[in-house]
């Protein structure tokens, strides 16, 4: 049985995870969650981008300075969800 990803759009992806399009478009031109598949109005996010969007939630819910955490993340060359996982925090629903 295979699974079915699910892909958004940049305005479906905020409403799921409950913000503005904007803000989808602040986090990821800030290296916090990872762009887009694809170009103009072909692209699209999946799961993954629900994740890292989770995963900034629970660093911010943490009290993290996120401009600190952005050029860490560059710095270590790791994702958002990797930061959440190794410090054991829960990601929002």
């Amino acid at each position: 049985m295979s699974v079915v990803a699910r892909t958004y759009s940049r305005e479906s992806l905020a409403d799921e995870v409950g913000t503005s399009p904007r803000t989808i478009s602040h986090l990821v031109h800030q290296g916090l969650i990872p762009p887009a598949h694809g170009y103009g109005r072909w692209s699209y996010y999946d799961d993954t981008h629900v994740r890292a969007f989770r995963a900034y939630q629970a660093i911010r819910d943490n009290n993290t300075r996120m401009s600190d955490l952005s050029s860490f993340l560059r710095e270590e060359g790791i994702s958002i969800i990797e930061y959440v996982r190794d410090r054991g925090l829960s990601l929002a629903s």
